[in-house]
């Protein structure tokens, strides 16, 4: 909750993860400023680990939502995202 500047005691207030776009190539996140977010991606969550997506790395907040879109992302491509967050 510190980390990711959201309120724990206002349940409306999150850090959510959304991936949008016509071929799931848009990763959206709610973002609060003071804190750096790097999208990370996975083929598989078995045994690959997660590697930073390539520029998006510290991307400073741009509140209230902060977006990437993975231009190597053709056809539905199946990846899983998942946003670190540090403060700045």
């Amino acid at each position: 909750e510190y980390v990711a500047g959201t309120t724990p005691t206002n349940s409306t207030s999150v850090f959510e993860l959304v991936v949008i776009g016509t071929n799931g190539n848009v990763v959206q996140w709610s973002s609060v400023a003071g804190r750096l977010y790097d999208v990370e991606y996975s083929s598989n969550l078995t045994s690959s680990g997660f590697a930073t997506l390539g520029t998006a790395s510290n991307l400073a907040a741009t509140p209230a939502a902060n977006s990437y879109t993975n231009a190597s992302v053709t056809n539905r491509t199946e990846l899983f995202y998942r946003i670190k967050v540090r403060k700045e």
